[in-house]
């Protein structure tokens, strides 16, 4: 697997891999752990929303129109991919792009 380094540009934008680091327009790419899962509204569509933890901040992954999303639950270890943005108040990746981590 392919690490970005920190500050690598994306768009313009700076690539970041510490959550900490996550700033509106962003992009993300952390490995981390699902810690809470929550199936919420985003406008009428019923949408999952993840808190995901790289163990300094959680920022949460928000997945439009699904009730369910395959493989993630809580305790579930994945690399995420995607562009942060405010949602309700709270940091979020929109649909993002995701790869499970398996420790051998």
């Amino acid at each position: 697997m392919t690490t970005i380094p920190p500050q690598a540009n994306w768009g313009g934008n700076p690539h970041v891999n510490d959550l900490a680091q996550a700033r509106p327009r962003s992009r993300i790419k952390a490995t981390g752990t699902i810690t809470r899962q929550t199936l919420t509204l985003v406008a009428t569509s019923p949408s999952m929303l993840f808190s995901f933890s790289d163990g300094s901040v959680e920022i949460g992954l928000l997945f439009i129109g699904q009730r369910y999303v395959p493989g993630l639950a809580v305790g579930v270890r994945c690399q995420v991919e995607g562009t942060a943005q405010y949602w309700a108040g709270n940091l979020v990746i929109w649909n993002p792009i995701y790869e499970f981590i398996y420790d051998e």
